[in-house]
């Protein structure tokens, strides 16, 4: 069992611009963490992991507040990385897809779709090896969608594949999707259980 977390409201959210990579929680993130830590009060998880930029971080930190489980951090967790020269940029989804798929010319560097691809292959087989029976992991939107359009549609997940998760799920700041890795004789699968869960 797998709990995905999406970190609190920070200032990169709140900005109508593309700020730096890491920034922390607003006031309301906080609040909306501990909301959620107390939700996950409920869930029976045995570690924390958590991607390593603030905003992940302290919501793993005040999801453990209560839990005192140990947190590991893993680069493997954290955001999309677009190209410093988008900074200052209007943040429209239209430009994420057009960043990701590496359609947008003017801008160099970061990451685009098949380094996306190759992380969060990389990132599942990491959760799938963990010896614990249950985990939850504090990342981030697009990174979340990643992983849910990669357990859907496994090697073949095409840029359009993600576009669609992309437009069509919402994924609120805190909001938990529950995914489960079944290891059955027929073969191993991911199971998405439940979808920005925000009741909290």
């Amino acid at each position: 069992h797998i709990y995905f977390v999406r970190h609190g409201e920070s200032e990169y959210n709140t900005s109508d611009t593309i700020l730096h990579h890491d920034t922390d929680l607003t006031s309301k993130g906080i609040r909306q963490a501990e909301s959620c830590a107390a939700r996950c009060r409920n869930f029976s998880f045995d570690t924390i992991i958590s991607g390593p930029y603030a905003r992940a971080q302290k919501t793993a930190e005040i999801i453990n507040t209560d839990s005192h489980k140990e947190i590991h951090t893993s680069d493997l967790f954290t955001e999309y990385r677009y190209p410093v020269e988008v900074l200052g940029v209007k943040k429209t989804p239209a430009l994420f897809v057009a960043l990701i798929n590496g359609s947008e010319r003017r801008f160099l560097g970061g990451e685009v779709f098949d380094d996306l691809k190759l992380r969060t292959a990389q990132a599942l087989q990491f959760l799938e090896l963990r010896p614990e029976g249950s985990l939850l992991v504090v990342s981030h939107a697009i990174f979340i969608y990643f992983l849910l359009t990669y357990m859907v549609f496994g090697e073949t997940t095409s840029s359009r594949d993600f576009e669609k998760f992309f437009r069509a799920f919402l994924l609120g700041n805190t909001g938990i999707t529950h995914c489960v890795f079944d290891k059955k004789p027929e073969g191993e699968r991911w199971c998405i259980a439940t979808w920005n869960d925000d009741a909290h």
